[in-house]
């Protein structure tokens, strides 16, 4: 399977909704498996985002703001959690679903 991490790029810079529509639009993703999608599917559906990054920050700034400065440090920290957790929710997809077409229609299951 090749993936080009373009699309995972795009929910670092701006949102999900963007990458998506590339994934469906973009030609270079024409070509896609149906596993090959879900996998990708499951990479861009996360928190990892610079706007779910400033959400955190305001919220956590508020609830503690005698620690504004402790969660502004954090805060990247938290991105690349965010973004290691969601790959590997992906790569375990990948490994449990090896058959698209079985999971989705399983009445086609011998």
């Amino acid at each position: 399977m090749t993936v080009d991490y373009r699309t995972a790029g795009l929910t670092d810079r701006q949102d999900e909704i963007e990458a998506y529509t590339t994934l469906q639009t973009d030609s270079p993703y024409a070509d896609l498996s149906p596993r090959s999608r879900l996998i990708v599917t499951y990479a861009l559906c996360g928190f990892a985002n610079v706007g779910s990054l400033g959400t955190q920050i305001g919220v956590l700034s508020q609830i503690a703001p005698g620690r504004g400065r402790d969660v502004s440090q954090l805060a990247i920290s938290a991105l690349l959690a965010g973004a290691l957790s969601t790959f590997a929710s992906a790569s375990i997809t990948g490994l449990l679903i090896t058959d698209q077409a079985a999971f989705t229609n399983p009445s086609n299951v011998s």
